[in-house]
């Protein structure tokens, strides 16, 4: 009989699952069983980031009582964070891990008097919470949050940032602590980079990253590479020229003219200096050298 609460036990480590025993005496068991191994990848992975997992709201969980078949099942964590569990009513379960859930569900089995030596098997089967990635990103979409995440977490899952077309900088939209919604703007740079780790904040849920599509300028005429060119920073007609592979051999680099367009509407043509700065959606023209 020994040998065979040390295979469950065991089989129940391997699939993530965690089991409680009651602080009481042993007594006499039947044949024990454990739950079937879980089939989501992404609990799996939850379980192996060695990160502690705390259960919230819109969160499942399935529950085992060891041959009390009638008492478990798997059960939506609600709104308030708790459960309904039989003979027991509600049980707070949220920010706790598996075993502080299982261990609080034997204990209390227990001390009703219900069972004796209770021994409880919970797993997390489904996750209810839940960050979106918007914009330049390989895969947006909606994202589990299934252990603890950060934003360079949820970018990498959403296939990193678009570094060709992304902008500068993402806009993480929340609720605040009042209840309103809150955006804030984060640097992309310092924040893939890890120059400034208070960047990489943890995300809760319904919480949206969104990475905005960067703002654009033309380069057009005597230039080497003629086109459409992101703008990431704040860019000199030198500059933007010198992105484009400078001025042709044959083009008038002092000449070059950019067409805007104006607060009315209307497109006007500037005679621009070297050290002037680029707007979004400026067309810089290079004519052709006069000898």
């Amino acid at each position: 009989m020994i040998g065979q609460l040390l295979r469950g036990f065991a089989l129940a480590l391997s699939v993530g699952c965690t089991v409680a025993y009651a602080q009481v005496p042993a007594g006499p068991s039947a044949q024990q069983t454990v739950p079937p191994p879980l089939t989501q990848p992404s609990v799996q992975s939850s379980l192996s980031a060695g990160k502690a997992y705390l259960i919230g709201p819109s969160d499942t969980i399935t529950i085992t009582v060891v041959d009390q078949p009638e008492l478990g099942g798997p059960v939506r964590v609600d709104g308030d964070g708790t459960i309904s569990f039989p003979h027991l009513g509600r049980i707070s379960v949220s920010n706790m891990t598996q075993e502080q859930v299982a261990a609080t569900i034997a204990s209390r089995l227990q001390q009703a008097g219900i069972l004796r030596n209770p021994q409880v098997v919970v797993t997390i089967t489904g996750f209810g919470r839940q960050v979106s990635v918007l914009g330049q990103v390989g895969l947006p979409g909606v994202y589990p949050i299934d252990r603890p995440l950060t934003l360079t977490d949820v970018l990498a899952r959403a296939g990193g940032v678009k570094s060709d077309t992304a902008a500068s900088y993402l806009v993480l939209k929340r609720v605040g602590p009042n209840g309103n919604m809150t955006t804030q703007q984060i640097d992309l740079n310092a924040l893939l980079s890890g120059a400034n780790g208070a960047l990489d904040q943890s995300v809760d849920n319904g919480e949206t990253i969104y990475v905005p599509l960067a703002p654009v300028y033309y380069l057009s005429g005597y230039v080497n590479r003629p086109g459409v060119y992101p703008m990431r920073q704040q860019l000199t007609v030198e500059q933007a020229l010198a992105a484009g592979g400078g001025v042709r051999d044959t083009g008038a680099k002092n000449r070059t003219q950019i067409k805007r367009v104006g607060k009315n509407g209307e497109t006007e043509e500037l005679s621009a200096n070297l050290t002037d700065i680029v707007q979004p959606n400026d067309m810089l023209i290079v004519p052709e050298s006069w000898f």
